[in-house]
């Protein structure tokens, strides 16, 4: 560990490391705090996820582990994106983007993108009724 994480540590902060660099699905949170009578308890705690992030990952590299939700949700199923993080770390950025097309519009394109090309099948992507097949639309 470097100087400045020792540092934090020392002062208190806690310090999040990545140490699976390969399928990226865990991080280990790292505390020193002063005990109430006066001595030093380390903690080391190991949490466990579906996908992590660093903060160094790029929006193609969040958008191409999420976009076969797109094809989850055109399948049927529910799809649920829980984006965590400290405020002001992008997040909201990440998903919805800026004058940039990132993770949620681009899924969006791609659900879009399924439907009208399967206009032959009954499926009428030009209005309010986008994406339901003709024949299960409620009457007009």
């Amino acid at each position: 560990m470097d100087t400045a994480a020792e540092k934090d540590i020392a002062d208190g902060l806690a310090i999040i490391s990545f140490p699976d660099k390969q399928e990226h699905k865990e991080i280990v949170l790292s505390v020193s705090s002063e005990s109430a009578m006066g001595g030093t308890r380390d903690s080391v705690m190991p949490f466990n996820f579906d996908r992590v992030f660093e903060p160094q990952s790029t929006q193609n590299e969040v958008f191409e582990e999420i976009s076969h939700l797109a094809q989850s949700c055109i399948d049927g199923y529910n799809v649920c994106i829980f984006a965590y993080g400290q405020t002001g770390s992008g997040k909201s950025f990440t998903m919805e983007g800026g004058n940039v097309r990132v993770c949620l519009p681009r899924c969006s394109i791609l659900i879009l993108q399924f439907y009208s090309d399967r206009g032959d099948k009954g499926y009428d992507t030009s209005g309010r009724t986008q994406g339901i097949p003709s024949n299960r639309r409620a009457p007009q």
